[in-house]
């Protein structure tokens, strides 16, 4: 099966890692992090930890790809 970057549309030429049960959380990028989505963060990862779910968002990773790369 041959994949396709959804980025550029180019074929994926590395091996793709998967990470299941992965919720990948999208909100404002850098700093300051205002109360309100500190508020969110607080709420959403306890009940996804609950399923067995972990949560990553742009700012956790941190490298020089695009994000949809990243994951």
């Amino acid at each position: 099966m041959i994949f396709y970057r959804p980025t550029d549309g180019d074929v994926e030429d590395k091996p793709i890692t998967l990470t299941p049960r992965t919720c990948f959380l999208m909100t404002k990028l850098g700093k300051p992090v205002s109360e309100e989505i500190s508020k969110i963060r607080q709420s959403i990862i306890p009940l996804l930890s609950k399923y067995n779910f972990s949560c990553i968002d742009a700012n956790s990773l941190t490298t020089g790809n695009q994000i949809i790369k990243k994951m």
